[in-house]
């Protein structure tokens, strides 16, 4: 089952400050055609970048994922148990299936 998308006025997605502009706009058109796939036309978003070190929210996020990928990789759990209660979902984006990964 998918995101109900339809009680969402705007999707904010917000990345590190990226300082070279040619990464930055590559790592956008990959952001926008990545949205054009599942997110409803009727539905805004805004790609906004900010500094980690300013940004609590992606310092969380990053420690998340670090807990996550060491529990994947190395089999540590250590990391991941500390935040368990906040994970809402978890799956192993590279074990085989019928979607392609890139």
């Amino acid at each position: 089952m998918g995101t109900d998308w339809r009680n969402w006025s705007e999707l904010i997605v917000i990345t590190d400050r990226i300082p070279h502009t040619k990464k930055r706009a590559a790592i956008e058109q990959a952001i926008k055609g990545a949205l054009g796939k599942f997110l409803p036309g009727n539905v805004p978003y805004r790609i906004q970048h900010y500094n980690s070190r300013a940004w609590y929210g992606l310092q969380i996020a990053d420690y998340f994922n670090w807990a996550i990928y060491r529990f994947w990789r190395d089999g540590d759990d250590r990391s991941r148990a500390l935040v368990r209660r906040a994970i809402k979902s978890e799956f192993d984006i590279f074990r085989p299936g019928t979607k392609l990964w890139y």
